[in-house]
């Protein structure tokens, strides 16, 4: 037992730059209120629009949108750790700023791709 929490520990001290910004962007989002979600929401809705399907996302009322943001900002600030060991294992040799702007390219992309299935799921929601 001793052993595994000393793994654990270890891993922490490694990676504990991603893991500390990942606790400083989850209170910021607390903090907020959500408003970093509207980063995903926006292109999220913008597709939805390009694709024709403004019937989905007139379904969501507007007290539906507030919570979406706020776990769309909260999911984001838990994306960090996740997404920097994605990259640090498959793109090793983007290190600094590279490694910095994948790491935001990512968790974004990640982030929309996660609001679209929000809308999805909150249009379902408010239908009942």
């Amino acid at each position: 037992m001793e052993e595994y929490i000393d793994k654990i520990i270890n891993w922490v001290m490694v990676n504990r730059t991603p893991i500390k910004w990942s606790v400083i962007a989850f209170f910021l989002s607390i903090i907020t209120l959500g408003i970093p979600g509207s980063l995903f929401y926006a292109p999220a809705y913008f597709c939805y629009w390009v694709l024709g399907l403004e019937s989905i996302t007139d379904k969501i009322h507007a007290e539906n949108i507030w919570p979406m943001l706020i776990l769309m900002s909260v999911l984001a600030s838990l994306f960090i750790v996740p997404a920097h060991l994605f990259i640090k294992a498959y793109i090793p040799y983007l290190i600094g700023w590279k490694h910095v702007l994948s790491l935001i390219v990512t968790i974004w992309l990640t982030g929309v791709l996660a609001n679209i299935l929000l809308i999805y799921y909150f249009s379902r929601l408010s239908m009942t």
